[in-house]
Formats: structure tokens, C-alpha cells, sequence
């Protein structure tokens, strides 16, 4: 009893410290530079096969007017994203999902700073799930989607995010990843490694240390969940506006938020977070211009999440 009570209120402690050291060691090319796809290694790390057969998540995030650097100039940006999935059990330790997506990043911004407007993310997805034995899974999964202005579509307009994850979970309530994301048709960092850990020394406390999502959850009840996290993102698309004077463009940034995670029914998440931006830029690539660098901002997270 004595050695669980200690276990217990050492818990915060660890938690605080460790997303600290991971938010350290993360302020570099490396965290910033992940992409949606690279979301999936986010979700918890067990070895569970999805739980509905379909699910659709929606969620959506405002960044506050922030000032553009060498330029009288604000910009504000919001990204609204769809995601639906469905699940195929082909037996007890292997699932097929096939589905797809759509994102809307808008940028509202003058004429001045020489930036798109709209920016499109139309995505299929396809995967594998496989759990080898009741402690360790490998999942598969491909992203081909076209990422532009839509002014136009070519070729040029493909990328293909590669996913290849394993993981094992040990009796102590740690769980490790290792894993790689190839990303077909980038022009930045093609080839990520992969690799970090779950831990979850009490039933109420939940510390993961994968990127690109490194958290802490609290867990009250089984409605409510409590997290601190950080969310290291980038996202490319191809141009095709000539007044942006570039063929592509990559928005990243750094954040850290709080916020929390409702379950009123089995299936369905509800989740608000509240959080900062910072080191925040536009990236042009076969263009003549310099990195934008725009002023960190507060912003709002919304997402909901439902499966059947």
C-alpha cells in the first residue's frame, strides 16, 4: 500500500518533467517537419485492433493574427480537416482500413505578403493492422492524396506518405514504437525515423513520448480525460499561383496546449484544447524567396470523433 501511494503521488512529478525534456529536445527540423499521416503514430500504442468498424473525425484549429516579419502585416490562419474510415476484420489479428480525408488550410493574409489563400489536402487512405501476440502489433499505412492551391492539378500535386510502425507492450506499463514515415513527392525530409514510448505507471496517469505528439493525460473517470501535450506539424503543398512566386510552400510550427477529452457514449470523443504557437514560418521551395517568419499566437483546437 505504502509503495502504490508514493507510486501515485510521484506520478505528476515524472509526467511534468518528462513532456518537459521531450519539448526540449524537440525544438528542432526534425519534429517540426512532420505530417498528417504521421498523426497515426499519436493514438495510444496498445496493441487493441480498432474498436468500430467505421469512424469519422472532424476537428478544426484557429491560430490568432500573428505579425508577418519584415512586413506591416498580419495573418491569420485556420484548418478545418474530415477523416472517414472503415475498418475490415479479416480475423481475430488482422484489420484492413480503407478510407479518406479532406483539409481546407485558409490563410488570411494581404496581397502584400505574396501568400495562397486556400490550400487543399484531398487524401485516400489504406492500412494494415496486424498484432502478432497479445504484447506487440505492426501496422502499414499509405496516404495518396493531392496537397495544392487547386488553382490547377498535375502531377506535381502527389504526395504519398509511407507509414510502417511496430510496437510492443511490456507488464510494467510501458509501451515502445519504432518505425519509419517516407514521404513520396516532399521536398523536405523524405525519410523520418520513428520511435518513442508509452507509459502508464498508475490506472490515472498516461505519459507518451511519441512524436509528433508528445503528452501527459490525466484520467479522472471514464468520461473524462485531462492532457497537456505538444504537437510538432508541418504541412506541404504544391503552387500554383504565380503571385506566391514559388512552386511550393510548407507552413510550420511548434505548439503546446491543454486541454481535455469528453466521452459521453462509448464511440464518441469530444475534445477543446487551448494552446500557443511558436517558431512559426512559410517555407518556399524552387523560389527565390526567404523563409516568412510570423509572430507566435494563441489558438483554439475543436475535434469530435465517432465510431460504430
Amino acid at each position: 500500500m505504502i509503495k502504490r501511494r508514493m507510486t501515485r503521488n510521484c506520478a505528476p512529478s515524472i509526467a511534468f518533467l518528462a513532456l518537459t525534456l521531450v519539448l526540449l529536445l524537440c525544438n528542432g527540423a526534425l519534429c517540426a517537419d512532420q505530417l498528417e499521416a504521421s498523426r497515426a503514430v499519436s493514438q495510444p500504442v496498445g496493441v487493441r485492433q480498432p474498436r468500430h468498424d467505421w469512424n469519422v473525425q472532424l476537428n478544426t484549429i484557429y491560430l490568432a493574427p500573428g505579425n508577418l516579419s519584415s512586413m506591416d502585416a498580419d495573418s491569420s490562419i485556420s484548418d478545418t480537416r474530415l477523416r472517414l474510415t472503415r475498418n475490415f476484420r479479416w480475423d481475430t489479428a488482422t484489420t484492413l482500413t480503407i478510407g479518406g480525408g479532406y483539409g481546407i488550410k485558409h490563410i488570411d493574409a494581404p496581397s502584400s505578403a505574396k501568400l495562397p489563400q486556400d490550400l487543399h489536402a484531398l487524401s485516400l487512405e489504406t492500412g494494415l493492422n496486424y498484432r502478432i501476440n497479445p504484447r506487440s502489433f505492426i501496422n502499414l499505412k499509405i496516404f495518396p492524396g493531392l496537397y495544392s492551391d487547386f488553382n490547377e492539378v498535375g502531377n506535381n500535386d502527389i504526395r504519398m506518405p509511407l507509414l510502417a510502425l511496430g510496437g510492443y507492450s511490456f507488464e510494467n506499463g510501458v509501451q515502445v514504437v519504432g518505425g519509419f514515415l517516407y514521404r513520396v513527392g516532399y521536398h523536405s525530409a523524405p525519410f523520418l525515423p520513428i520511435l518513442g514510448l508509452s507509459y502508464q505507471p498508475v490506472p490515472e496517469w498516461r505519459i507518451d513520448l511519441v512524436m509528433p505528439r508528445p503528452g501527459v493525460t490525466y484520467i479522472p473517470s471514464q468520461q473524462l480525460r485531462l492532457f497537456v501535450a505538444g504537437d510538432f506539424t508541418g504541412d506541404e503543398y504544391q503552387i500554383h499561383d504565380a503571385t506566391v512566386e514559388a512552386d511550393a510552400l510548407k507552413y510550420r510550427d511548434l505548439r503546446i496546449m491543454g486541454g481535455f477529452d469528453y466521452l459521453p457514449k462509448p464511440g464518441i470523443t469530444c475534445s477543446a484544447a487551448v494552446g500557443y504557437a511558436f517558431d512559426r514560418s512559410f517555407e518556399f521551395y524552387d523560389s527565390a524567396r526567404n523563409s516568412l517568419r510570423i509572430n507566435d499566437v494563441p489558438f483554439v483546437k475543436l475535434s469530435l470523433d465517432i465510431g460504430w
